[in-house]
């Protein structure tokens, strides 16, 4: 590019590329204004798209929709959980906010600490069978919670914590680079767009559903005294939170703990299982294999 008469002249050849990029990103559009109907009118219209934004077809690969499946589920029951474990920390346990995030450390610390020994698993069992055995320990790390969150200590829920990262780090680092080696190489764009639509539906569905399930256990499981009024009654039923702030009676209060408190270990168990559900998903279908170079791999037979 040069200046010459007080104008910009722009070279020949970097002219006929900014109007080929130009007439890409316009037939792009043109596809992505037809991927609207395709998430609207279904998979079959996806299928007609040169570079369709659902790449419905990656489907058709056992592998990688068992890896999309697994991370889903996994992640529908991990934020599910934790979303109202936070709040049984402070308004069960009155942890404070500070005290209450230093007391979830322990899977953050979890998660981290044992990719240093993911190579060395994934070397020895797979990508299949270490998300299994990853998934696995989560589900029993949320056995754990379940049974430990009555306990007066927070030792059981803290080691409880430390194992549901231990698996989650384990399980979540595998199946992510599962969907995508599963693909072509060129489409493993598509792959991880699709990995991470599937992540951020299953924390929303998880905090949706388990949430659900969490208060109708709560409410269920409500004792008070018939000569509470109507509307402390109804305060109650609400939510923990709002019978911390406005009721003061002493035992009303103590029931309301505990019948959050059986929420959550009910959700715990239900969460637990989900994840033992994903395990036996991904012992099954993902491949277990772990690649070494490239157009190498190997394989672990049963």
């Amino acid at each position: 590019m040069d200046r010459r008469d007080g104008q910009t002249h722009v070279p020949g050849n970097r002219l006929a590329a900014v109007h080929a990029a130009h007439d890409e990103a316009t037939a792009r559009a043109s596809d992505g204004q037809l991927d609207v109907g395709c998430v609207v009118l279904g998979p079959a219209s996806c299928s007609r798209l040169a570079v369709p934004l659902l790449d419905v077809s990656l489907f058709r690969i056992p592998a990688f929709a068992g890896a999309v499946g697994v991370n889903t589920l996994s992640i529908f029951a991990f934020l599910g959980l934790l979303f109202f474990y936070s709040q049984y920390l402070q308004l069960v346990r009155g942890f404070g906010p500070l005290k209450a995030g230093v007391a979830e450390l322990p899977a953050t610390i979890a998660s981290v600490v044992v990719i240093a020994l993911i190579g060395a698993l994934v070397t020895r069992l797979g990508a299949g069978r270490s998300i299994g055995v990853g998934l696995l320990t989560s589900a029993i790390g949320l056995a754990g919670i379940g049974l430990t969150a009555s306990w007066d200590s927070y030792w059981g829920l803290g080691v409880s914590l430390a194992v549901v990262g231990l698996g989650i780090g384990v399980s979540m680092t595998v199946s992510v680079d599962a969907v995508v080696s599963t693909v072509p190489a060129d489409r493993s764009g598509a792959a991880a767009a699709i990995s991470e639509t599937g992540y951020e539906l299953g924390g929303a569905l998880g905090i949706a559903i388990l949430g659900s399930l969490q208060m109708a256990i709560y409410r269920a499981h409500l004792e008070l005294p018939g000569e509470l009024s109507a509307t402390d009654t109804a305060t109650v039923k609400d939510s923990l939170a709002s019978t911390l702030a406005r009721i003061t009676d002493p035992d009303v209060l103590a029931t309301a703990r505990e019948s959050f408190t059986w929420g959550l270990q009910v959700t715990a168990l239900v969460a637990g299982a989900l994840l033992l559900v994903a395990a036996v998903v991904a012992w099954k279908i993902i491949p277990a294999r772990t690649v070494t170079s490239p157009g190498t791999e190997v394989r672990h037979h049963a």
